[in-house]
């Protein structure tokens, strides 16, 4: 066994008793060098762009309660910012909302219009028709026109059983990061576009639990409620 023996060196014995006042010196001088503006006393804080708003009490209400709490938030946070399709904004979220208006009112870039819509229900419709012999070649031209109508009337149309099912199955078979995605067949759909409100949604969420753990014998199962819409 070796044993290493450390001897200390005069010199930086030396460095290490004068350097508190050094550090002291440099880290004063690093801190008006490089400190950022956010750490700036406010009075200081003339640099900034924009000005911190002046605050204000705001009455804010519990929505299933109805309870009322006063809170201080700032009066022009959210002036002048953007809303989302549920309304929301960088500090207001509206996605637990139940109902909600706006909502469709799709104002960004991404959104897709209505010649695209169709042409991609045209595209899933077809090859669900041809993976799975659903619809026959007549029933096919049917549901092409009906869908087509409901899109150009409302901007989207409802999926059948069969599309539904047959959606999330390739959904998961087109998931190329899923080690699983090879049993997509064995895939249980449950639908639940029919739920309206917050207990029979939680209520449904227990029982997909309670299904898909099968006594310990996992079930690939998935949930699928109805997409928020207009109220």
């Amino acid at each position: 066994m070796t044993t290493l023996k450390l001897t200390p060196n005069p010199t930086s014995v030396e460095n290490l008793q004068r350097a508190p006042d050094e550090i002291l010196e440099k880290c004063a001088l690093l801190d008006q060098m490089v400190t950022p503006a956010p750490f700036i006393k406010l009075k200081d804080r003339t640099n900034m762009a924009p000005a911190i708003p002046r605050k204000c009490p705001f009455e804010l209400e519990q929505l299933e309660t109805g309870e009322k709490e006063s809170v201080l938030l700032s009066e022009s946070t959210d002036t002048d910012k953007p809303r989302h399709t549920v309304g929301c904004t960088p500090h207001e979220c509206h996605g637990a909302l139940m109902k909600k208006n706006g909502f469709n009112d799709v104002s960004n870039s991404y959104a897709l219009s209505k010649v695209v819509k169709i042409q991609e229900a045209k595209k899933f419709l077809v090859q669900l028709f041809e993976e799975t012999g659903t619809y026959s070649s007549k029933e096919l031209i049917e549901r092409l026109e009906q869908v087509e109508t409901d899109i150009l009337d409302k901007g989207s149309y409802d999926h059948t059983n069969a599309e539904l099912d047959f959606g999330c199955r390739l959904a998961w078979r087109n998931s190329g990061r899923c080690i699983m995605r090879k049993v997509y067949t064995s895939l249980e759909v449950r639908d639940c576009r029919n739920v309206k409100n917050s207990d029979d949604c939680f209520a449904q969420i227990v029982e997909h639990l309670r299904y898909a753990q099968n006594a310990g014998a996992i079930k690939p199962v998935i949930s699928i409620f109805a997409p928020k819409k207009d109220m």
